[in-house]
């Protein structure tokens, strides 16, 4: 059992801290989920979820709302220790949601992916999951397409093709 949640064997616990507030979180993944608003820290909440088994069943996903939904956002994460351990390790994300007039604008989304010698092992694996998990969060009518580069670089198609289950598993 973990500490404080008897019966409980898999936990995951996720503070969410939004500038401008955070108005709501959903799990639509379908996990029992308990928000919590973080005492004395305003825009952040609490979220977590308690298994009695050891291995999550299916993915857990998260649907932050905020406030602010429209503002551009820039997350920056870095590992704890990391420069201790002789390995600097972070990551960024920039969010910009732009407001469409029309339900008809259709998003176009190119990767440019680097696999010049400097991606071997596991950079280039980290970018394949990660690329993964991009793919499968697209939205429904948007088209897409890679360029790589390296010593030269390459397309994956002439141009963008539709999102689709046929060009996933490609």
């Amino acid at each position: 059992d973990l500490p404080g949640v008897e019966g409980s064997r898999f936990s995951v616990c996720v503070n969410v801290t939004a500038a401008g507030g955070v108005e709501r979180v959903e799990c639509v993944s379908g996990h029992t989920i308990r928000t919590q608003e973080a005492v004395g820290r305003e825009g952040q909440v609490r979220v977590s979820h308690h298994s009695p088994t050891l291995t999550l069943e299916k993915d857990f996903v998260l649907h932050i709302h905020t406030h602010t939904f429209h503002t551009p956002k820039v997350v920056w994460e870095t590992l704890e220790g990391g420069e201790e351990l002789g390995n600097y390790s972070a990551c960024a994300m920039l969010t910009m949601v732009p407001l469409f007039k029309s339900s008809e604008a259709k998003c176009e989304f190119i990767f440019l992916l680097d696999r010049s010698g400097s991606m071997d092992g596991e950079r280039i694996e980290q970018t394949k999951n990660a690329l993964k998990i991009f793919m499968k969060s697209l939205p429904v009518g948007c088209v897409f397409n890679f360029v790589s580069f390296g010593s030269s670089f390459s397309n994956w198609h002439p141009a963008a093709v539709p999102y689709n289950a046929e060009t996933l598993k490609e």
